[in-house]
């Protein structure tokens, strides 16, 4: 949720599809602070899947003010705050046409599973994309699937 709440303008690099995590937020009752990932692994930059290239360039443009320093995401009143995320999470997920109610943190273990499936990936590869510091932390956010289990069943690792 900080890395959601963290990342600025400044943090989006639209030329090489990435977006640097240099900070996070901390949420307190009467203020959002701003610190750096809570691991030196948490620091890192990730690249954005060219596919969504337009719909980042529409949110910047549409959403974010132009300064360097704007947040990437607001709420009605400025910063965006965890309650708004998880009122709005429910509504995002019936305009998709989603009907089972992931949580919002689902989509790392997601994203994690997803990447590991690529071939030639290694732990070491999805650690880095993740910020995670440890293989443990890693593979908690990868999962299985019956796909998976025929493909080895029948001698194939290609997906």
């Amino acid at each position: 949720m900080g890395e959601l709440q963290g990342p600025t303008r400044a943090d989006v690099d639209l030329l090489h599809r990435t977006v640097s995590v240099t900070k996070q937020a901390q949420e307190f009752a009467d203020r959002i602070a701003i610190t750096e990932p809570k691991t030196k692994a948490g620091r890192r930059v990730v690249t954005l899947p060219a596919t969504i290239t337009a719909d980042r360039e529409h949110h910047l443009a549409e959403w974010v003010r132009p300064e360097p320093a704007a947040p990437m995401f607001t709420g009605p009143n400025g910063g965006l705050r965890r309650a708004t995320i998880y009122k709005e999470w429910p509504k995002a997920l019936a305009a998709a046409g989603v009907e089972h109610r992931y949580r919002l943190h689902d989509l790392s273990h997601l994203a994690n599973t997803l990447a590991a499936r690529v071939p030639g990936t290694t732990t070491k590869d999805l650690m880095a994309r993740i910020g995670h510091a440890s293989a443990q932390a890693s593979l908690r956010y990868q999962h299985t699937s019956l796909d998976a289990d025929r493909l080895i069943s029948a001698g194939s690792t290609r997906r």
